[in-house]
């Protein structure tokens, strides 16, 4: 599936489509947990449909991905300089929210 049509999600079951889970998807590319989250933030998947559905689960959330997703992923970690820079860049946003955090707690 070259990407997903909005117009086919509204009639396909989203298990169909989102196929991976996040450990399913990180073991896929043989990444670690925090690798993996920093290619998530670093490309904002989650924020993407044709990628990434979330699906509400209880009081928790669960979140899919499509084998398209897997596909680009395994392509583009072949560049060597992509998974060091997907860590820079959600290592600035960690850093970021922590200076926010310490700037709420000190007023």
């Amino acid at each position: 599936m070259e990407g997903v049509d909005l117009k086919e999600v509204a009639t396909l079951n989203p298990n169909d489509v989102y196929v991976l889970l996040t450990s399913q998807l990180r073991d896929e590319l043989g990444l670690n947990q925090y690798e993996m989250r920093a290619v998530i933030y670093a490309l904002n998947i989650k924020g993407k449909v044709k990628w990434h559905l979330a699906i509400p689960n209880g009081k928790s959330v669960v979140h899919k991905y499509t084998k398209d997703l897997l596909r680009v992923l395994k392509r583009k970690l072949t560049v060597p300089e992509f998974l060091p820079n997907c860590i820079q860049i959600y290592k600035e946003y960690q850093d970021g929210m922590r200076e926010e955090k310490k700037g709420h707690a000190s007023h």
